[in-house]
């Protein structure tokens, strides 16, 4: 079998910094024009959910984006993150449209002094879920492409030494 893929990958860096503390922003794009997957016949992927004759493939949207924003000022930071993932077909025996999906996460952080840090954070703020996928090997969805979870929370402490 052989995969090939032809895209563009797009990256965008700014920060600066205010008396309101230091701003940075990253947005990510990534284009696929083309994915090529043959286990047994080839099959075209760009824009589509592929089952290739049985094997699992998964999906494979054209356009998916990344923005993050970071904020930070003395001990305090908070960040956001927008993905987001463009709509597929899904090639079963009839087209099957899987809608795009947007996800949101926000976090928070105070790091201490002496080394340690405190982050909190909520994951998928708008409790999207999975889109169902006729042919998903788990949970009728693509696994590695969506998140499993609807909204979540999380907490952490590090301590640099």
């Amino acid at each position: 079998g052989s995969e090939t893929a032809d895209g563009i990958d797009f990256a965008l860096n700014y920060n600066t910094n205010t008396s309101i503390g230091l701003f940075d922003t990253r947005f990510l794009l990534t284009w696929l024009d083309s994915r090529v997957s043959t286990v047994t016949v080839p099959v075209e992927a760009s824009g589509f959910f592929a089952d290739n004759a049985g094997f699992f493939e998964g999906a494979y949207p054209e356009w998916k984006a990344n923005w993050t924003v970071d904020w930070s000022f003395g001990n305090f930071g908070a960040s956001t993150n927008v993905e987001y993932i463009d709509g597929v077909e899904e090639l079963d025996f009839l087209l099957n449209p899987v809608e795009s999906e947007i996800y949101v996460d926000l976090t928070l952080r105070y790091s201490f002094d002496w080394g340690t840090e405190i982050t909190g954070g909520i994951t998928n703020i708008f409790d999207n879920g999975a889109p169902f996928i006729i042919d998903g090997f788990n949970a009728n969805t693509d696994p590695d492409t969506y998140r499993q979870l609807g909204r979540s929370w999380f907490a952490r402490v590090t301590h640099r030494f």
